[in-house]
């Protein structure tokens, strides 16, 4: 069962995924290629954010017998949300600023 912090991290993640996908279909339509490559990175992490909480939730699962519930795998989820956007704005920041040979 989620607590209130997941229902509502999922809809701030929710709302954000559209707002980039928006943002990045506009940069597409003004042929403003790195925008559009920047945006579809970040929706795209949101996107996976939920998908990287296996690897950290399944040996708990596999230790304990159970999955692990309630507020502390909620922060879990949130957590692994909050990285996986991180490593997606490195990437946009790498892609922008690459490093000089």
């Amino acid at each position: 069962m989620a607590t209130g912090l997941l229902d509502a991290a999922r809809g701030v993640f929710g709302l954000a995924l559209i707002a980039m996908l928006v943002l990045g279909v506009v940069a597409a339509r003004a042929r403003a290629t790195p925008q559009h490559r920047a945006w579809m990175i970040r929706a795209y992490a949101i996107g996976m954010g939920s998908g990287t909480v296996a690897p950290v939730m399944f040996p708990v699962y596999l230790i304990s017998g159970e999955p692990p519930t309630g507020l502390t795998a909620d922060i879990v989820v949130l957590g692994m949300w909050l990285l996986t956007i991180a490593v997606g704005q490195w990437v946009v920041r790498r892609l922008a600023f690459p490093r000089p040979l």
